[in-house]
């Protein structure tokens, strides 16, 4: 067994840890830290929120533009390339008219006519007439130089 046991040497070293735990605890550090850790935490909840509605965002985004009335007008625009002046032109064009859909001016040329036009919007006629030119144009050859479509029948099996 144990022929040498020193009490106060263990009593001792109990008082050292016990010093130093105390060191680590020092009075009015505690608010400090838990302040700190209050920031922390805060920070790191926003950064997590703001990450989760980029990828929200992201991910849905495009068919929330689309699916309104003017993200789809918004939409057809940058579809056929419009600058910034010839989209507001025609978003003018289409309050002025007091549509529904304003997306419509994309499919109805007659809305481009100068009877159809408000007093506000006829002094910017030629514009108009330009842009419509622009929306309504067929791309590809002239209607005489196409070719004929035929009919094309299918042989059915059996």
């Amino acid at each position: 067994m144990f022929t040498h046991f020193n009490l106060p040497v263990l009593f001792a070293e109990g008082n050292r840890a016990r010093q130093a735990m105390q060191a680590f605890r020092s009075v009015g550090n505690d608010d400090a830290v838990n302040r700190q850790w209050l920031i922390l935490i805060v920070a790191l909840a926003c950064l997590l929120t703001f990450v989760l509605l980029a990828i929200i965002g992201h991910r849905y985004g495009r068919r929330w533009a689309i699916s309104s009335p003017r993200g789809l007008f918004l939409e057809l625009c940058r579809a056929h390339r419009l600058n910034w002046p010839q989209r507001r032109l025609l978003w003018r064009l289409a309050q002025s008219q007091k549509p529904a859909d304003p997306a419509g001016l994309f499919l109805a040329p007659e809305r481009f006519e100068i009877g159809r036009l408000t007093v506000e919007m006829r002094p910017r006629v030629k514009e108009l007439h330009e842009l419509c030119r622009r929306l309504f144009a067929e791309s590809g050859p002239e209607p005489s130089e196409r070719p004929a479509i035929s009919r094309i029948e299918f042989d059915a099996p059996g």
